[in-house]
């Protein structure tokens, strides 16, 4: 580079090539790639002649005489990549040769600024720069873009404008770029400011929004409110669980999981399992119960009340108050209702809270096969949830309720990979280990002893007998006809007037009606079904009055088929005349409900069975039990009529209806064995009698369960004799009069007397 010196301005020539869209300030270093094989001379001029290039920011190499140009020096990197760095500013003088369209030489001056000079600033620029700086230390206040280099003292006008001002850099007069700068720093000051506030505003917004999300996230999710208010989890549980009062046990696990609060953040998913175990034990109502109430006479009006006749059922009750009363310590009892359905064993569970003013609770376990569902899941588990009973009690909010457990006879017991549920209950209907009873998904030891548990199911030998053991049995008997007329007047009408929204005296429903909807409509033990046929009647009813014909409207037998239809059950009857081979059993559905069976023997050609079937071929879904009392009793009517002729070579074939329907059990043993006698004798068994009772091969007659239940089919079939075991006789004693009434009842012990009576050969001992 050539330089000419004169007093005040100082020429050079320089190689100028443009760099746009890059405007540097002093000291700024950025790499530079040198165009190569468009101008050697250039080339060589960069490389070896000039020691300056000039740097011009347009888009393209067009200068003119007065143009600012920043002088640039380039340095050579040991990798080979080339780098200019900012050293002065220069204005152009003259254009002296254009060497390519990338390269220009030009004549440039420097006059009004040298990098090192020492020319003190003049007062009013002093002020000036004293002014800026304040303002610029307001501008970094709300943006934070200088350093705090900038703000030390300095004394070099033009060096601090370069540094806070790249486009100030243009102008050369110090008078223009102090008023430019000044001017410009005040601007930016201004929206900084509107900038600053509306970002508060903005910042202000979010938060509040973000804590409503959190709030609302944290409802979903069962966060503790404490969080999402910001306050200390920690310490808010810490306080809750000091105002349980939990027992000494309990409380030192529990605060043992509140620790752990302390170490874990919201966020983790640890953390998460903590607070909803927290908010589970908080939820459990370890000290909450309600004050019993043991006025007796208040009870036995409640009872009234509530249920018509079971007298047995209200006594029981009444005995446990009363010893409930006198001795408070006195062990919890297990009352367990059986009974067929609709006959008041879960409405008798509601008296049973009401009387004592304790809150209700019912579980059905219909169907149950999984031990978890009494006692939950482990906590380990994603969404583990408590079993049924101790979310039961959390419903219920107290830890003295009456808990009704449904249905306890359908429960599986089979055991598996998911366990014994009956095994489950064994713990919670124990005395002596539901004191401690322990939750898998609680994990703390639970006091159950203050529960009341009721069970009900439909069928006592359905039901474990371990469990059974821990539970007093009262049964629940069928309703008479007279039974049904009195609860359907009292009970059901007025209720179901009341539910449809009618008045007593738009409706009358005559007794006969009522007696009507129980034969022919109902066929029941119990009262469900009856319920259901009067809601329809009331519903018919208000159909017309809603249509403005108040009534009164009364229905009798002669309209009762316009309210329900025709008759559902056709009242058939026995059949009369039934032909030899044919005798009546008697048999307990699922249900609880008693009725007969038609047992049918006929005899079968030997060529159309296999061998397998050993004389006797039994159709109509009979069980094992029952598949084998059919050949218990072959055999032991083969050998009582060992006098008719190849008796032993005859195949019969046994049929009982309704072969959709599984049977089993060995009470049909002597109705199988009359019907076999009937056929092989050729003689018609008496007319409307029916048999019931176990068979041995030696002739003996043993008893069997459901007599209760059995006669009152029997008595609403039509049946006038039965024939049952000897030792079933104290059973029988227990029947309502009202099924006894009318009934002719034999009492055997062996098979030649079943014999003497079915086939009307001498009377043998009777009941009436």
């Amino acid at each position: 580079m050539v330089e000419t010196c004169g007093q005040h301005q100082k020429r050079v020539l320089v190689v100028m090539t443009p760099l746009f869209p890059i405007i540097p300030i002093p000291g700024m270093i950025f790499p530079f790639e040198v165009v190569t094989g468009k101008s050697p001379v250039a080339e060589q001029a960069l490389e070896t002649l000039y020691a300056d290039v000039a740097y011009i920011a347009f888009s393209r190499c067009d200068p003119v005489a007065g143009q600012i140009i920043a002088g640039m020096k380039l340095d050579a990197h040991p990798s080979g990549n080339k780098f200019l760095s900012t050293k002065r500013r220069l204005k152009i003088a003259n254009v002296i040769e254009s060497l390519s369209e990338d390269y220009i030489i030009v004549e440039a001056t420097e006059s009004d600024y040298l990098p090192c000079t020492t020319k003190p600033i003049t007062q009013v620029q002093r002020i000036l720069l004293k002014t800026t700086q304040n303002l610029c230390g307001e501008l970094n206040q709300l943006t934070q873009i200088f350093s705090d280099e900038i703000f030390k003292p300095c004394e070099f006008f033009d060096v601090f404008i370069d540094s806070v001002a790249v486009q100030i850099i243009l102008y050369l007069v110090k008078q223009t770029r102090s008023n430019e700068l000044f001017h410009v720093t005040e601007q930016e000051i201004y929206l900084s400011e509107l900038d600053a506030n509306k970002r508060a505003r903005m910042l202000h917004c979010i938060i509040e929004v973000v804590i409503e999300k959190l709030k609302l996230q944290g409802a979903e999710r069962g966060v503790n409110s404490a969080v999402a208010a910001g306050k200390n989890p920690y310490t808010e549980w810490r306080d809750k669980i000091t105002e349980l009062n939990l027992p000494e046990e309990v409380d030192k696990k529990v605060i043992a999981e509140v620790n752990r609060l302390r170490y874990l953040q919201p966020g983790h998913h640890e953390y998460e399992v903590v607070m909803k175990y927290l908010e589970l034990v908080e939820s459990a109502p370890w000290n909450k119960a309600t004050q019993d109430n043991l006025d007796i006479d208040q009870a036995q009006e409640i009872l009234e009340n509530d249920h018509a006749y079971l007298e047995k059922q209200k006594q029981r009750i009444l005995e446990y108050l009363s010893v409930k009363k006198l001795r408070p310590d006195y062990g919890v009892q297990i009352l367990c209702f059986i009974g067929p359905p609709g006959t008041g064993k879960t409405s008798l569970g509601q008296s049973i809270a009401r009387a004592l003013g304790r809150k209700f609770v019912r579980r059905s376990l219909g169907g149950m096969h999984d031990e978890t569902e009494i006692k939950g899941h482990r906590r380990t588990y994603i969404g583990a949830l408590p079993g049924q009973i101790i979310q039961g009690l959390i419903d219920a909010g107290v830890n003295n309720p009456v808990f009704m457990l449904d249905e306890i006879d359908k429960v599986g017991n089979v055991t598996g990979v998911s366990g014994n549920p009956m095994s489950a209950l064994l713990e919670v209907l124990d005395p002596k280990q539901n004191y401690s009873f322990r939750d898998n998904c609680l994990d703390l030891p639970f006091d159950l002893s203050k529960v009341l548990f009721i069970a009900t199911g439909n069928n006592a030998e359905l039901i474990h007998p371990a469990l059974l053991d821990r539970m007093e049995i009262i049964p629940t008997e069928a309703y008479t006809t007279l039974e049904k007329l009195h609860i359907a007047q009292k009970y059901l009408l007025p209720t179901q007037i009341a539910a449809v929204g009618l008045k007593p005296e738009q409706i009358t429903v005559s007794p006969d009606a009522i007696e009507n909807i129980a034969r022919f409509y109902t066929q029941e033990t119990g009262v469900r079904q009856m319920e259901r046929e009067i809601a329809t009647l009331c519903r018919q009813v208000a159909v017309k009055v809603a249509r403005g014909d108040n009534g009164p409207h009364e229905i009798a037998v002669k309209n009762l088929h316009e309210f329900l239809g025709v008759r559902k059950h056709l009242e058939r009857g026995l059949e009369a005349n039934l032909p030899p081979g044919v005798a009546i059993g008697l048999a307990v559905s699922s249900l609880g409900e008693g009725h007969i069976l038609y047992i049918e023997a006929k005899e079968c050609p030997s060529k159309f069975v296999g061998p397998e079937t050993k004389g006797m071929l039994c159709t109509g879904s009979l069980q094992d039990v029952m598949s084998e009392s059919a050949l218990v009793a072959r055999t032991l009517v083969a050998a009582y009529l060992l006098h008719l002729p190849d008796i032993e070579d005859k195949v019969i074939h046994l049929h009982i209806p309704s072969g959709a329907v599984p049977k089993d059990g060995p009470s049909a043993g002597v109705a199988i064995a009359v019907a076999l006698a009937s056929l092989l004798k050729n003689e018609p068994v008496k007319e409307k009698i029916a048999f019931t009772g176990e068979i041995t091969l030696r002739g003996a007659i043993l008893p069997v369960g459901g007599i209760k239940q059995k006669v009152i089919g029997a008595k609403l079939a039509g049946i006038k004799e039965i024939v049952m075991p000897a030792e079933n006789e104290k059973d029988f004693a227990e029947v309502h009069p009202d099924f006894k009434a009318g009934l002719k009842v034999h009492f055997v012990k062996n098979i030649k007397e079943v014999f003497d009576i079915a086939f009307n050969n001498k009377k043998t001992r009777k009941k009436r």
